[in-house]
């Protein structure tokens, strides 16, 4: 996963320091975040929030980068239903799931359910290989597939 959150940061001209203060995490997190480690994904939508753009340009999916304006609200009942649309697209059983991710398939079916929010590795992962948007799955646009951006 390649984040943008340095180039971000950097092209408004803020330190790591500032944005840590601004969503409220300390320094060194954010620093952690910036160099790749993983970002939870409330995190993660938080950021494409304060900087207004698509989680799928954050987490380096497109190139495309798409202002979006306002702020999001995850409903896990909703990225349940996209995941199985990914799962069914893939045509993938959930033991394929286990195979192609490395997780065990009562994670992703916990997913599914809606029980537990997925993993931003685990998302980017299942987006890049189905080609659908992480905003949509998401909920944050309606544009179902990555090619749609362009």
């Amino acid at each position: 996963m390649q984040l943008r959150l340095k180039e971000l940061r950097e092209s408004k001209n803020y330190l790591q320091k500032d944005i840590a203060e601004i969503i409220g995490v300390h320094k060194s997190t954010y620093n952690q975040w910036e160099n790749n480690n993983n970002i939870p994904i409330r995190r993660l939508v938080e950021l494409a929030d304060f900087y207004e753009i698509n989680t799928d340009y954050l987490v380096g999916l497109t190139n495309m980068k798409i202002n979006r304006k306002g702020k999001s609200k995850l409903d896990l009942k909703e990225i349940a239903v996209h995941l199985r649309e990914i799962r069914v697209e893939l045509n993938f059983s959930l033991r394929d799931i286990e195979k192609a991710i490395g997780i065990n398939n009562s994670r992703w079916a916990n997913y599914e359910a809606g029980l537990y929010i997925v993993s931003t590795w685990i998302l980017v992962f299942a987006c890049k290989k189905s080609g659908i948007s992480m905003d949509y799955v998401l909920g944050r646009s309606k544009l179902k597939y990555l090619k749609d951006l362009y």
